[in-house]
């Protein structure tokens, strides 16, 4: 059983600017989506984002250390149900960037791995960080 955890903590504010990589200096720009979400093992978020066609996106996660750099991450066509990216097929990449070829709504969903050994006087939490930035996609060919 799993629990979505939404709720900030005065730890987990703005994890995601300090800790995520920024695609800043490649004309990248971070979408209000982005996030920092304070979870514990085995806690689940996901967030809502609007994928636009002709924009390129940078998608980065910053990990606890109390998840040993570990997080199960898919992105997900909200409309079809599709899986349209799952880290577990890319080698548990926290780092990523595309191209959308038409309108998506999507939802991002973030899992932290399940702890080991249940410890029954606290839960073992920390924070993850989402950012999501995009850009114009660049113009390829030739031009006249």
């Amino acid at each position: 059983m799993h629990a979505e955890t939404t709720a900030f903590t005065q730890d987990c504010i703005n994890f995601h600017q300090k800790y995520c990589i920024s695609y800043k200096e490649q004309g990248y720009t971070p979408m209000p989506q982005s996030r920092s979400f304070h979870l514990t093992k085995g806690g689940f978020a996901r967030q809502n984002v609007r994928l636009n066609d002709g924009q390129d996106y940078h998608v980065s996660f910053a990990v606890d250390d109390v998840f040993a750099q570990q997080l199960y991450v898919q992105i997900i066509d909200d409309d079809s149900g599709d899986v349209l990216y799952d880290n577990t097929e890319d080698n548990m990449n926290l780092n990523l960037e595309f191209s959308a070829v038409k309108e998506v709504n999507a939802k991002i969903y973030i899992e932290t791995p399940s702890a080991v050994v249940q410890d029954t006087l606290h839960e073992i939490s920390g924070c993850i960080g989402l950012l999501i930035e995009t850009r114009p996609t660049p113009p390829t060919g030739f031009s006249e």
